[in-house]
């Protein structure tokens, strides 16, 4: 499987590869499309790989399905997937300032009384 990045995301590929390797499909190439200004994101996949491609799909709400000639499946991510990857929730900068690291004695900086 392949997954190119339709879009001038920096990493996206990336991303959306790693996804799909935490659900334990295979990941062989990732890269940019020719074209980056794809709106949507679709899933090629030869018509042996139907099925598969449908559960690949499903990773990636809003997918459209595209059965091609060529072997194999390929993910061309859009710009809704794009929307989508950054829209993660991030802790408020409140939380990140008064964090500990892994490292830090968890008994520093403790009153008894």
């Amino acid at each position: 499987m392949a997954v190119y990045d339709g879009t001038r995301q920096s990493g996206l590929a990336s991303r959306a590869a790693r996804t799909l390797s935490r659900h334990d499909f295979t990941v062989a190439r990732t890269g940019n499309t020719g074209n980056q200004n794809h709106a949507a994101t679709f899933v090629q996949y030869d018509a042996t790989l139907k099925s598969q491609a449908q559960k690949v799909s499903q990773l990636f709400p809003g997918a459209q399905l595209r059965q091609v000639t060529r072997p194999g499946i390929n993910v061309v991510l859009g710009q809704s997937y794009a929307a989508s990857a950054m829209s993660v929730s991030r802790a408020p900068a409140s939380l990140a300032a008064n964090a500990r690291s892994a490292v830090d004695d968890l008994c520093s900086n403790l009153s008894h009384g």
